[in-house]
């Protein structure tokens, strides 16, 4: 390929799948990397309480960070999924031919998490299973929310916008401002209304009235631009032409805005409720989707393929890796959960006292590379039934 001539759309849309896929990864790795460390204050072994161990301690401050960053990974693969459904067929046929492995799958890893959660809890298989079966409510409830296994509403997510881009796909054609406008009127109410939940309700109580991860209305921006760039491919090269340095100012703003207000945020909430770091930094929906949030994910897209149309990696392994996206994400949190349950919260384990940038990578690695090696296996043993295992 020519060095002077830029890099096509189609091949850094690949590299920030794979990126958007470890991205997944660090953030549900760097959540069990933290109870670990809540393992190691919870039976004394620092000498500190939560609070100030995360004060005093260089590395869990800078994992904390890492952990911001990372929650890009949902924005950018509703942006990803805008721009593939630009061009895919609409149908209702095609609709439910997209959506029937990921259902299935869904489904599959669903009930080995509550399996799973169960064993680890004490619960024998044949206790676990007939409780299920007495009384499946609780199960079909967490299934119907997404909440079965940590992320998994990403899945009833993504089918949201497969059966929103049957109108939406012809819409952007005719008006392309329109539908951005929509997008992003609707994304901002929806922001608006969790920062007045915020504010209202103790950051230690459940959440009960924020919009939910699960809804589209949280993400209708992310997928206008997905649709916006798929269909008009000329305007967006224009703009990253023309205004490459402007983008790339407001990528570095936008990343010290999610720095400045993720730090806002865990003060204020530490000065209302000491020591509840894990309830508000993880479970509270509206601090993992904040303004910072959105805005470091605008500018990592479009910061991305600014630099994307300039260079990218010579090799392919992001691009392979993001072919496995689906798999990964089904299978890599039922790992991280196993190896928490067997390893991570073990006595022997925790007297290691090994520091975060050991375990995350170590969690990152085994996360990424079973899910591909269990899809690969299943595709040579069974390559009619792995498609509904795996989703992919």
């Amino acid at each position: 390929m020519d060095r002077n001539k830029p890099v096509p759309l189609w091949r850094i849309m690949g590299h920030l799948r794979g990126l958007a896929i470890i991205a997944v990864v660090v953030s549900h790795g760097g959540y069990f990397t933290m109870l670990y460390y809540q393992g190691l204050i919870g039976t004394g072994k620092l000498g500190l309480d939560f609070a100030a161990y995360r004060h005093h301690h260089f590395y869990l401050a800078l994992l904390v960070l890492v952990q911001e960053f990372a929650r890009c990974a949902v924005p950018l693969f509703i942006f990803l999924t805008g721009h593939f459904l630009a061009q895919a067929p609409h149908t209702w046929k095609a609709i439910w031919r997209r959506s029937r492995p990921l259902l299935t799958a869904y489904l599959l890893w669903s009930l080995l998490a509550w399996i799973t959660k169960a064993l680890l809890g004490g619960q024998s298989l044949a206790g676990c299973l007939v409780e299920l079966v007495r009384d499946p409510g609780p199960f079909l409830e967490l299934l119907a929310m997404g909440q079965a296994q940590m992320g998994f509403y990403f899945i009833l997510l993504i089918i949201q916008f497969f059966v929103l881009a049957r109108w939406a796909v012809p819409l952007m054609r005719r008006r392309p401002g329109l539908v951005l406008g929509v997008g992003l009127l609707v994304q901002a109410a929806s922001v608006a209304w969790n920062y007045g939940d915020l504010f209202l309700c103790p950051p230690y109580l459940k959440q009960d009235i924020a919009v939910p991860g699960l809804l589209f209305s949280h993400w209708t921006l992310f997928f206008a631009l997905g649709l916006w760039v798929g269909l008009h491919p000329g305007r967006i090269k224009s703009l990253l032409a023309q205004r490459s340095g402007i983008i790339l100012l407001f990528s570095l703003l936008a990343a010290l805005s999610l720095v400045a207000e993720s730090r806002l945020f865990l003060q204020l909430f530490e000065e209302r409720a000491p020591n509840t770091l894990f309830t508000t930094h993880f479970m509270k929906p509206m601090v993992a989707w904040k303004v910072g949030t959105n805005l470091w994910s605008l500018g990592l897209i479009f910061g991305g393929l600014v630099l994307g149309r300039l260079w990218l990696p010579p090799s392919d392994s992001l691009v392979r890796l993001g072919t496995w996206a689906i798999t990964i994400f089904l299978v890599h949190v039922q790992i991280l959960l196993l190896l928490w349950g067997l390893v991570l919260k073990e006595t022997w384990f925790q007297a290691l006292f090994l520091p975060w940038w050991l375990i995350l990578p170590f969690l990152l690695a085994v996360s990424l590379a079973l899910p591909i090696l269990l899809a690969r296996l299943l595709r040579h043993l069974a390559p009619r039934a792995a498609r509904y295992v795996t989703g992919n």
